[in-house]
């Protein structure tokens, strides 16, 4: 759209693993909060460098904190996190001048915190990004200038939902892959797109699935992010070959070369060489398939996920 700032597209996103054991100083803007403890507040903040983070910032929640302004929403600031045993902590602050005219204008100020939580909800955790954090920057900003804010929230709508890879498909039928005739158009939020008949996208009854399954040569799940996809394990249950991305929480699921092929997000050259070199080597397949089922059969069912988590939230519930 003219007059507004287009973000870079989205590159190969891996976790963030350094500096976990040292302060570390980010520049980020406050998505939302939640109050915690006596007087604490839980943030979760979209930093430039290291993507979407929780910190606890104890005490902000007091008159006299000087945590209290940079822990509200939209907040834009320098903070400097400490690790934890679970959590990180806020310790300084640096507050930086932006957005403030956004708090004096109801309809604004509304579409900007709307605008936050869907960022909230949508980017993973601990995924650098910096094209999201300037996304939202460049977006905050338009709202706040914008002479029509309505506008500049569908601009900032429409460009994270083509950033996180949600936009729908509009110039083909996605069932089809053929243009639609004028007069034949739906679109079906359900499918991801337009489809050219109301009946063309068809869902597989779950009946079916165990057929669909044992008929792949290959499962493929190119995902930009998702925390642990619960498509993966069905198909790792039901001993298909599969290649996925090593975001998120995936290469704790799959391991590379021994339950499955993983390959960086976004490389798409990478992805051919994988689908190639498993359709060429079907013995190979077939181990890392057999090797797969096993692993979610044992550590992936519900009770492990149980067992687990208890001691986790147990401990949590302590402090």
């Amino acid at each position: 759209m003219d007059g507004f700032p287009d973000p870079a597209p989205i590159h190969n996103l891996q976790p963030v693993t350094h500096n976990l054991g040292m302060n570390t100083t980010h520049t980020a803007i406050v998505l939302r909060r939640q109050d915690s403890g006596e007087s604490d507040r839980r943030l979760t903040l979209l930093t430039e460098d290291i993507g979407k983070v929780m910190a606890v910032a104890k005490g902000a929640r007091k008159a006299n904190s000087r945590l209290a302004a940079v822990s509200e929403p939209l907040a834009h600031a320098r903070y400097t996190l400490a690790p934890g045993k679970i959590n990180r902590f806020v310790t300084q602050s640096e507050p930086l001048p932006a957005f403030r005219a956004l708090r004096r204008d109801f309809d604004r100020l509304s579409f900007s915190l709307g605008l936050a939580e869907l960022f909230g909800v949508t980017l993973p955790e601990q995924q650098p990004d910096p094209e999201a954090y300037e996304l939202l920057r460049a977006s905050l900003g338009a709202l706040e200038t914008h002479p029509k804010p309505e506008v500049a929230l569908l601009w900032a709508e429409t460009k994270l939902l083509s950033h996180t890879g949600f936009f729908p498909i509009l110039d083909a039928c996605v069932d089809t892959g053929e243009p639609p005739e004028e007069d034949q158009v739906w679109l079906s939020p359900r499918a991801g797109g337009i489809v050219s008949t109301p009946a063309s996208v068809r869902y597989a009854d779950r009946t079916r699935i165990s057929d669909l399954y044992a008929a792949a040569d290959l499962f493929v799940l190119p995902s930009v992010f998702d925390p642990l996809p619960l498509v993966l394990l069905e198909a790792m249950d039901m001993s298909v070959p599969v290649v996925t991305t090593s975001s998120c929480g995936i290469p704790d699921v799959v391991r590379d070369g021994r339950e499955g092929t993983l390959v960086p997000a976004g490389d798409v050259d990478a992805l051919a060489r994988a689908l190639t070199g498993l359709l060429r080597d079907p013995d190979r397949a077939a181990t890392m398939a057999a090797a797969a089922a096993r692993r979610v059969r044992s550590e992936f069912t519900w009770a492990r996920v149980v067992d687990r988590m208890a001691p986790v939230l147990d401990g949590a519930l302590l402090r």
